[in-house]
């Protein structure tokens, strides 16, 4: 059993448009709400096999859909004497599913959902390249409620 991440990032869609982006914090308002949208049509799927969501602004274009109740015995057997590969094991099967489902992984996105040793960033730390701070949001549902623009003054709110 193990927590399981996704990153969740507006670039993936590739949608053209005129970036609307303020030179201070480097976040175009259009491109993180493609995000939010990925961001909860991903969360539909998961749904399908896990009821424990978390979902964290990254801090600069996207989300991380954290997988709370992830349990890796549903897509694998365990192995003993090598538990790190049957974490990825499993990642890949999920991760292979959900990549049919949805727009929300390329080969880098796939690659760290389903590597157990990659980190993510760590909420309530600052995005190097934007200087947004990644936040916890909630659950789906909270993430739906809020707004882009609320979403990018949670990100204001510094520690």
């Amino acid at each position: 059993n193990g927590e399981y991440v996704i990153d969740v990032d507006s670039y993936l869609v590739g949608f053209r448009h005129a970036h609307k982006v303020d030179d201070h914090w480097l976040v175009c308002p259009e491109c993180l709400g493609m995000a939010k949208r990925m961001a909860l049509q991903l969360c539909e799927v998961v749904q399908k096999y896990y009821s424990k969501i978390a979902i964290v602004f990254s801090g600069c274009a996207g989300f991380h859909v954290h997988v709370m109740d992830f349990n890796y015995y549903d897509w694998v057997h365990y192995h003993w004497n090598d538990p790190i590969w049957a974490h990825a094991a499993a990642r890949f099967k999920f991760t292979k599913l959900l990549q049919k489902q949805t727009h929300c992984f390329d080969k880098a996105h796939f690659t760290v959902s389903v590597d157990p040793m990659r980190v993510v960033t760590v909420p309530n730390t600052l995005n190097g390249k934007t200087g947004l701070v990644c936040k916890f949001i909630g659950t789906p549902i909270d993430l739906e409620l809020l707004t882009i623009d609320e979403l990018l003054e949670i990100g204001r709110a510094h520690v």
